[in-house]
């Protein structure tokens, strides 16, 4: 009785205001044609005036109230003319199987069967008071009852066969509908997949063409973020040399945040590096998260989350996590799928990085091995060339006092035979101390 009364009750249903006003108009230009006809002018202005209002109240949001008072007052007039005039034989009684199509139109099977059970009994009674003699009009004499009853059957037939049409439209209306949601359905997981084939390439583009470590995690989260729809998205990773876990990407509460490091072995991140293991969480997100230490680091409550870990070589270095703050049942097994494809590849990724980063320092290290070696070349040459002068000068003398020494001999001059001797000797001894300076000077070479 409350939704009878009440604005906009049925309104939610599509064909409210696509049904019910048409056949109001249609209904009160009728009525208003047969009263310029002159046929029951009165009554027909009177019908026409009720179905103008419950126009009004069709397009005010009352529609349950317009079509029953629209279909009750129609049939309380079209009844009086059937009763005031010529019964069964009277033009009216075709206005009574109007009602009843009009009552499918307006109100459904349930109203077809109302208006129908209620002209059934109508016409029957009143063929059963005539043929008493309690009604009486000018064809009363040429009406039996069995008229009477052979028009119940056909206005039965008419309700019936009209429910079984309005069943059958329903059917078919509800199959169209489930098809056209499937297909919808269907479109929009097409639609998702997409976009997740786009994200997937979108990131292998970024995991090619990106050599630097962080640009290469910002990007691809950036990415993720928007290809998932997620709330919140961060990429962690662990630094086994500090043993703390960085986040080089981290989106939450609607704006990138600053890298905040968190100690390994404290929170959800942890656990899901320690296990090597992608966890879903669709309910109860908040009992479920607490058995792994999670940490709350969004201001607004999570709904479903998504991590998965990222494995190079069997270790898992970090971790990818989503989180959805609007509803509840937000990631599917595709999600996990997609989600575990994207963090394999960015392992390979940051792995490469690694080994870049890695060759560049070595190639780094080289570089100033060649340069320190090119230094100690040129040290070497110019210590052996000064080497080399040092030595030749104490054998010059030498050789040069050997002449000295055989002409002293000869001549019999045995004090500069002496003297010829000494600086011999002098000689040896300066080539012998240059001989121990130079080993000295190359033992550090050799070890």
């Amino acid at each position: 009785m409350k939704q009878l009364f009440s604005p906009s009750s049925d309104s939610k249903a599509p064909a409210s205001q696509e049904v019910v006003i048409p056949v109001l108009i249609v209904s009160a230009i009728s009525a208003l044609v047969l009263a310029f006809m002159d046929i029951n002018r009165i009554q027909m202005v009177v019908v026409s005036i009720i179905f103008f209002l419950t126009l009004l109240l069709a397009y005010r949001g009352y529609f349950i109230f317009a079509r029953w008072i629209s279909l009750l007052s129609a049939l309380v007039i079209i009844s009086s003319l059937f009763y005031q005039n010529y019964g069964i034989r009277d033009t009216a009684a075709i206005g009574l199987v109007v009602v009843i199509i009009s009552a499918g139109l307006l109100t459904g099977r349930t109203g077809t069967m109302v208006i129908g059970a209620l002209i059934l009994g109508e016409v029957v009674i009143f063929g059963f008071l005539e043929s008493l003699g309690v009604i009486n009009n000018k064809f009363s004499a040429s009406n039996n009852f069995t008229d009477y009853l052979t028009s119940g059957i056909a206005i039965l037939l008419v309700t019936i066969l009209q429910s079984l049409t309005i069943s059958l439209l329903n059917k078919n209306i509800t199959k169209a509908k489930q098809e056209l949601e499937e297909r919808i359905k269907t479109e929009a997981q097409l639609q998702k997949r997409l976009v997740e084939l786009n994200a997937v390439s979108g990131v292998s583009k970024t995991l090619i063409t990106k050599t630097n470590l962080r640009n290469l995690i910002e990007d691809t989260g950036e990415q993720m973020r928007l290809a998932f729809n997620a709330s919140n998205l961060f990429i962690a990773i662990h630094d086994p040399l500090t043993n703390l876990i960085h986040f080089p990407y981290d989106y939450k509460d609607d704006k990138k945040q600053a890298d905040l490091p968190l100690k390994f072995g404290e929170g959800m991140t942890s656990k899901i590096i320690e296990m090597k293991k992608t966890i879903l969480i669709n309910r109860d997100w908040s009992t479920i998260a607490a058995q792994y230490n999670v940490i709350h680091r969004s201001t607004k409550p999570v709904k479903s989350s998504l991590a998965a870990p990222i494995i190079i070589r069997d270790k898992a270095i970090g971790i990818i996590s989503m989180d959805n703050t609007e509803h509840e049942d937000a990631f599917t097994e595709n999600d996990i799928r997609l989600l575990e494809t994207i963090t394999a590849n960015l392992a390979v990724a940051i792995d490469n990085t690694y080994l870049q980063e890695s060759l560049k320092r070595d190639l780094v290290i080289q570089g100033d091995l060649i340069l320190e070696l090119e230094t100690k070349n040129a040290e070497l040459e110019r210590f052996t060339y000064t080497a080399s002068h040092d030595l030749k000068s104490p054998l010059i003398t030498i050789r040069g006092y050997l002449g000295y020494l055989e002409k002293d001999a000869y001549a019999g001059n045995f004090e500069r035979l002496k003297t010829d001797i000494q600086r011999i000797a002098e000689a040896t001894d300066k080539m012998q101390r240059l001989l121990s300076e130079l080993l000295e000077l190359s033992r550090p070479m050799r070890e």
